[in-house]
């Protein structure tokens, strides 16, 4: 690689690292006592991926892909399913030993929106390079839309493995070098940049895998249409016209349709409206007669390019694989189950649409809506920056820019996917069918379940064009370059502004630092209990238990994972005073003989698990779920600090002659 080229790179993520630190100010001045999301959410759980990747790796010299810490009972936690932010937490080794746990995670976290704004410009780059609309101005505004999009600072309020997205642009310009140009090198970059992406956040190596398949196919075929005839076609319009006027009369009279004698009972509008579709496109299909030619020259090197891309990929991943083998041959693999019409949702179309919500001057009541919506506001958030918009729709109608198909084709596709299986607009479900109804089934794009998160490689694509946009409108008015990109470059500015940020503490309560400073061996019970996933919740956890557990090292009885096994759980679960205390963390009764066998177990409770201090947090837990946890575990009071009280077990013993050593206990310490 040129100096010359190293050096402006250098330069270019420099650049960024500044705008990453103004999109989150004030965060810079409080790097190690606050974060940008909750501690109690998911935050937490990031926070936490970093700290015991560390502790696993490094404090136990063990395999960092499971751990001890949490979820006690059924042996070692596996985390090859749990989103584990591994290539942020590498990041975080050697810093958390100078700034702690939390300054570390902000480094990394602002690192991270550097490095997508980075991949971005390299993208732009390489799409637009010099001699047809090539600017390294307008590839830097590209990145600068992409990692300051409205889609990534919210995903920072909560999901911070979606903030890494670096590895899509950089992954894109590989494969599309590596694919026209037959450069092993190249492909084994993008092998690299596929790992790298599913050590960040798995949905993006799942991306990553779709864009690879689309910019191949795109390249390797050719998409025209034969002469228009219409013939029968014409007799198709009858039941469309049918389903039509069925469906708008659905919509009036209500799930049933008196046709004189006849009454048609019609529950909901998805088959009709899904059959409208599939003969509407039937119809347009046979009609215009599209026609695909493959377009493939030196298919041994296209092989061989697919080859290196997967073998760097699996030498890299050969770590995740080998765990995620293993959960498969022990029938312990936990896959969501695919829902025709309750999966999950996607955006609202409206949502893209919107003016920037992070915005300090956004209207509280888009915010509120947004929030309202299913997976809330981190989830939900895909505006697409309008001055992005308006340079692609200006440049293409007054400039004539040459706008690439290719990445206008992504933008489209990825859009209608990131609408989920059926298209809603303004809360209003139309019941229309999208590209993701099907693929939705398809094995290993299945596992990628959340569809608004697609809107990143909408901004991505929308970015592409941004940067081509830019470039024509200042090549057809030199004379007024500068200016147009200083008025550009405020316009975005001003409107991707999501400062000054919602900070959260992340102190520690003085509870969990006398439980730090105490030499013992044993876990921490934390009251509300429970155990949850990214897809169920027994009894009441957060995240907050996890984040604690970073600062006083001590194992812990319940636990959070992207995906908890069946069998860890029931063994969780099956535990009598485990039992007890879930449901009465989810506010459901508990009866008498439940109460009377987890008082018969407690001793074998504290046996198996170690219970040694038990912290109750009053602003979660309700006066009846405290006073049967004093009272089922025989707990003694120790100290209060604000809302959070701690205990230890009578039936425990205290002081010097406390038992050490057994195995479960002397793995999971901090100490």
């Amino acid at each position: 690689m040129r100096r010359g080229l190293i050096a402006e790179l250098l330069l270019v993520f420099a650049s960024f690292l500044a705008a990453a630190v103004v999109q989150s100010w004030p965060l810079a001045l409080h790097l190690t006592t606050h974060i940008t999301a909750p501690v109690g959410s998911d935050g937490g759980a990031y926070v936490w991926n970093t700290w015991v990747f560390r502790y696993e790796l490094i404090d136990r010299r063990g395999w960092p892909l499971d751990t001890t810490t949490i979820l006690p009972l059924g042996g070692p936690a596996d985390l090859s399913l749990h989103n584990y932010t591994v290539a942020s937490n590498l990041l975080a080794l050697p810093l958390q030993s100078l700034v702690g746990i939390v300054g570390a995670f902000n480094l990394i976290y602002l690192l991270n929106v550097a490095l997508a704004g980075l991949g971005m410009y390299v993208l732009a780059r390489r799409v637009w390079p010099d001699g047809t609309h090539g600017d390294r101005a307008a590839a830097w505004l590209a990145g600068l839309l992409f990692c300051c999009s409205p889609y990534l600072v919210a995903r920072s309020t909560a999901h911070f493995s979606l903030v890494a997205a670096a590895p899509l642009p950089f992954f894109a310009a590989c494969f599309d070098r590596a694919w026209l140009e037959h450069r092993w090198q190249s492909a084994a970059a993008a092998g690299a940049c596929m790992a790298w992406a599913a050590w960040c956040d798995p949905y993006y190596a799942v991306y990553c895998l779709m864009l690879g398949a689309f910019i191949a196919a795109w390249h390797s075929c050719t998409i025209g249409f034969l002469p228009r005839r219409r013939g029968w076609m014409p007799l198709l319009d009858v039941p469309i016209a049918l389903l039509g006027v069925l469906i708008l009369a659905r919509g009036l009279m209500g799930s049933s349709i008196s046709l004189g004698p006849l009454t048609l009972s019609i529950r909901t509008l998805y088959t009709p409206v899904l059959l409208l579709v599939v003969l509407v496109v039937t119809r347009w299909g046979l009609t215009v007669r599209p026609r695909v030619t493959p377009a493939i020259d030196a298919p041994v090197r296209r092989i061989g390019t697919v080859l290196v891309l997967g073998l760097t990929a699996a030498i890299l991943l050969a770590p995740l694989l080998s765990s995620l083998l293993l959960r498969a041959a022990d029938n312990d693999f936990v896959s969501p189950p695919i829902l025709w019409r309750s999966s999950a949702p996607g955006v609202d179309l409206a949502a893209i649409v919107a003016p920037n919500p992070n915005h300090p001057l956004a209207p509280g009541r888009l915010v509120a809506w947004i929030s309202r919506q299913p997976g809330q506001y981190e989830e939900n958030v895909a505006s697409l920056p309008l001055v992005g918009l308006a340079v692609v729709a200006v440049a293409w109608w007054r400039a004539g820019a040459v706008v690439s198909r290719l990445w206008l084709a992504i933008l489209l596709v990825f859009g209608s996917l990131s609408l989920g299986p059926f298209v809603r607009v303004a809360d209003v479900l139309t019941y229309i069918p999208t590209p993701w109804t099907i693929l939705r089934y398809v094995p290993i794009v299945s596992q990628a379940r959340m569809p608004p998160r697609f809107s990143v490689i909408v901004v991505m694509a929308l970015a592409v064009l941004f940067a081509g946009s830019l470039s024509a409108l200042a090549r057809g008015r030199p004379e007024r370059r500068r200016g147009l990109f200083a008025s550009i470059a405020l316009l975005l500015a001003f409107e991707l502004l999501s400062a000054p940020r919602t900070l959260h503490d992340a102190t520690i309560p003085p509870v969990f630092e006398k439980i730090a400073a105490d030499p013992r061996d044993g876990r921490v019970l934390n009251i509300p209990y429970g155990i949850r996933d990214g897809l169920s919740s027994y009894g009441n956890f957060t995240a907050a238990s996890l984040f604690f557990q970073t600062a006083h090292g001590k194992p812990i009885v319940g636990g959070y994972l992207s995906r908890v096994s069946p069998r860890v759980r029931e063994a969780h679960l099956a535990d009598p005073v485990l039992g007890v205390l879930a449901a009465a963390s989810e506010g459901r009764p508990v009866d008498d003989e439940s109460l009377a066998a987890a008082a018969g177990a407690r001793s074998a409770f504290f046996a198996r698990t170690q219970t040694r201090w038990v912290v109750i947090d009053e602003a979660r837990a309700s006066p009846a779920l405290q006073a049967l946890a004093v009272r089922l575990l025989e707990l003694r009071f120790v100290e209060r600090s604000g809302t959070l009280v701690l205990y230890e077990p009578a039936a425990m013993p205290s002081g010097d002659d406390a038992p050490h050593g057994t195995a479960d206990t002397a793995e999971g310490t901090g100490q």
